[in-house]
């Protein structure tokens, strides 16, 4: 994510109060000049009216390098109307440019024809990423629909939004593909799980798991990102969920598995970080998985004897978990086997 040692990027800007987006593009193919741009995708960010761009806009820069992009940045300024505008292009040192980006502050009305109002902005030939940090609209809405539906891929973070049946829907009915940057954030779980359960002489245990406990963060991000691991869980396994219910702020549920049962505890807690533990017990076996801070992980289980391991963490930092994304906007059936079952499960919850 950081920079090359050595000569910086050469920058140039425009801004422009009340302008059209004619305007904008002609300032943006005229910065864009001369020289070649490499330009490998489009990332189409909608921002609320309370949602600071500079954050998002450091991200972009820091990926730029690896992920030459051009990123349009429409954020909504309430009722005002008109369109102000800030066009930034990144020349790399003695090569193409390798960040174009445009920033719209327009009215609600027009943000909310987010892909249209951008489509002459944005390079040709190219994947778009359709990204709403912090949430974004409801995919119940046709309007979003149909945003969706004219971009490769929808970027989303499960843990905050609410909709995942309508996620699952989007990603099975549409052209766009889901990424999720939860689904990431989730990968030293899912790999140390998979890790340990690798060797033939385990896997039959998996079978007879009767108990498993997930400690999280706090409700609802915690929850959600629960709901996603146990819902890879689940899909890998072939179990089925029977029933779920909550008693005061714990979540339980009920899983089918061949022939037997297996009884799920999702407990919210205060602790920072969306997943501290995960438990898994049977009759002749134990396991405990717990992140600590940091790099920091501890893996004890029980066979024929108790054995503790620590274990390397290294959760993806955000622009890493953006980049991944970017890389490949295909469709990943692993995680739309895990979206599905974690989308039933929060629904029976409602």
């Amino acid at each position: 994510m950081a920079q090359p040692i050595g000569n910086p990027p050469q920058t140039v800007s425009w801004s422009g109060h009340g302008v059209g987006l004619d305007t904008v593009a002609e300032q943006l193919h005229r910065l864009s000049r001369p020289g070649p741009t490499a330009c490998c995708v489009n990332v189409l960010v909608g921002l609320g009216s309370d949602t600071d761009p500079q954050p998002v806009s450091s991200l972009l820069t820091a990926l730029a390098p690896g992920h030459p992009l051009r990123a349009v940045l429409v954020v909504d300024r309430g009722e005002v109307s008109g369109i102000d505008a800030e066009v930034v292009c990144e020349r790399s040192p003695r090569g193409p440019i390798q960040r174009q980006q445009v920033l719209l502050r327009v009215s609600s009305r027009a943000g909310r024809r987010l892909p249209s109002l951008a489509a002459r902005l944005l390079a040709a030939e190219v994947p778009t990423y359709l990204w709403w940090p912090g949430g974004g609209p409801s995919l119940d809405l046709d309007e979003t629909r149909r945003d969706v539906d004219t971009c490769d891929a929808l970027i989303v973070d499960s843990a905050l939004r609410d909709d995942h049946p309508a996620l699952v829907a989007a990603g099975e009915r549409g052209r766009a593909s889901v990424a999720d940057l939860l689904w990431p954030r989730l990968r030293p779980w899912r790999e140390s799980l998979a890790t340990f359960f690798a060797p033939p002489g385990r896997r039959a245990y998996l079978a007879g798991v009767e108990r498993l406990e997930l400690e999280t963060g706090p409700h609802p991000e915690g929850t959600r990102a629960a709901a996603l691991l146990l819902g890879w869980m689940a899909a890998r396994l072939d179990q089925r969920l029977d029933a779920a219910w909550t008693e005061g702020d714990r979540i339980s549920a009920r899983y089918r598995h061949g022939g037997g049962r297996v009884l799920v505890r999702i407990l919210p807690g205060e602790s920072t970080g969306e997943l501290r533990a995960l438990s898994l017990r049977a009759r002749d076996f134990e396991l405990t998985l717990r992140h600590d801070d940091g790099d920091r992980a501890r893996l004890r289980f029980r066979i024929d004897g108790t054995v503790d391991q620590h274990l390397f963490w290294r959760p993806p930092a955000p622009g890493d978990q953006l980049g991944e994304l970017l890389t490949d906007a295909r469709r990943d059936s692993v995680y739309a086997g895990a979206l599905a079952q974690a989308a039933m499960l929060l629904q029976a919850l409602r």
